[in-house]
């Protein structure tokens, strides 16, 4: 994807402000080593307002350095991944475009069901599992398509969230090696960021969308 100085511009300083919301208040977590942040408002944000390209490489790069400068260097990889895939998620959701979105998660649930079949190591089958859930809320994404807008946001950013939220229990509980009690401790906390991050997001770009049609569009 070809992207003008503008865009560059605009993106940098999403990246920027990603960082600085996910540094800006931290609880550390003890079980897992991590924090609960604000991090998820900027990352809503820049979904809902400018897309999947940019609310993914602001989510994925813009939390990846709060993890390098705040002294989390182990999580960095991980959240590279995690939080840029979170915001990609949100900004494809957050363009209504339910065939798309249908789509995307049909592409995960046959990714789930070779993850299922495959003789492999219990990783695979916990995420051959969540990756069949996606077939689910595809499915569910046709009977979102006529609701409200402010109640179809929730529910795309619930969905959002749930990738951020099962993909650190993940990273935490396997690759990580902190186990599953200590990873399941992180949880909790992760939730609070996803509603603490539409809680905030939601209205904010519902009262910048008319500035960024008319000066960014």
């Amino acid at each position: 994807m070809r992207m003008s100085t503008r865009e560059l511009t605009l993106t940098a300083l999403l990246v920027a402000l990603v960082a600085v919301a996910t540094m800006a208040f931290r609880i550390p977590i003890p079980a897992t080593q991590g924090y609960f942040n604000l991090g998820e408002t900027m990352v809503y944000l820049s979904a809902l307002l400018f897309g999947p390209w940019v609310g993914g490489v602001a989510g994925g790069i813009g939390s990846a350095l709060a993890d390098v400068l705040g002294g989390y260097t182990q999580f960095a990889p991980f959240t590279l991944v995690i939080k840029g895939f979170e915001g990609f998620v949100a900004g494809v959701l957050a363009q209504r475009s339910v065939p798309r979105a249908t789509y995307l998660g049909a592409a995960f649930g046959v990714l789930g069901g070779i993850g299922l079949v495959i003789p492999a190591d219990l990783l695979s089958k916990v995420g051959g599992i969540l990756l069949l859930l996606a077939v689910v809320i595809a499915g569910l994404l046709h009977l979102w398509a006529g609701v409200r807008p402010v109640a179809g946001r929730v529910f795309i950013l619930l969905v959002a969230g749930a990738v951020m939220v099962g993909g650190y229990f993940l990273t935490e509980a396997f690759l990580l090696g902190l186990g599953i009690p200590a990873a399941l401790g992180e949880v909790p906390a992760n939730v609070m960021q996803v509603v603490s991050g539409l809680v905030i997001a939601i209205p904010l770009s519902e009262g910048l969308r008319p500035v960024v049609l008319r000066r960014i569009r």
